[in-house]
């Protein structure tokens, strides 16, 4: 089976879907239920599993370069890695594909106990690089219809990265007096260093963000 999503846990995601499926469309019950289950073919199975597409799960992105200040488009890995288990995930595939050039990891969070920075962050603090950077930015707020999402203070994000290990020239410009949002970030970043290209995550509302930028 040819499967459109990257990563390694989408294969095991894609092998529960098509077992469930294969059960459903010959379980009777399952039929009693809704009998177009039997409709559903092991071609059409193939077939989904080859175009499904999930915005912001290990997906990339490009920004226009003139849109950002360069000569060149700017690539981003996207991925909502707002807990432990995804945030394996992600650095599983970034370890996957990943070359000798820096990355630098774009970040920002939302309020959410009891989760916090360190416990969300540590799956991935802890696996980067010493050439990488950590970028914290904020995402847009007020969400449209949730006015109580906010974001973590970059001075939580900062203080998980140096519990994590990592130094605190890894950080980029960590004296700023504000965080910066997602594309006074990349600016920053880019001008702060060559890099290969940038993982926005930690937040689906940044990764929304991201997608909005490409779309300028």
């Amino acid at each position: 089976l040819e499967l459109a999503l990257a990563g390694r846990h989408q294969q095991e995601n894609a092998a529960t879907a098509v077992a469930a499926l294969s059960h459903i469309r010959s379980d009777p019950r399952a039929l009693r239920i809704q009998p177009r289950a039997q409709m559903i073919t092991a071609s059409a199975i193939q077939l989904g599993l080859q175009k499904t597409q999930w915005p912001g799960r290990c997906s990339w992105i490009k920004l226009a370069g003139h849109a950002m200040g360069t000569t060149s488009d700017i690539p981003l890995l996207v991925d909502g890695a707002h807990n432990e288990s995804a945030a394996v995930s992600l650095m599983n595939y970034i370890d996957s594909i990943r070359t000798d050039e820096p990355i630098v990891f774009v970040i920002a969070l939302s309020h959410s106990p009891p989760k916090t920075p360190l416990t969300v962050l540590r799956p991935m603090l802890t696996r980067i690089r010493r050439t990488d950077k950590v970028l914290p930015v904020q995402f847009s707020t007020p969400v449209a219809g949730m006015p109580w999402i906010s974001n973590v203070p970059s001075i939580d994000i900062q203080a998980a990265v140096i519990a994590c290990g990592l130094s605190r020239n890894q950080i980029v410009d960590s004296h700023i007096a504000t965080t910066p949002t997602l594309q006074e970030g990349l600016q920053i970043a880019m001008q702060a260093q060559k890099w290969g290209f940038a993982v926005v995550t930690g937040s689906l509302y940044l990764v929304a963000d991201a997608y909005r930028l490409a779309a300028e």
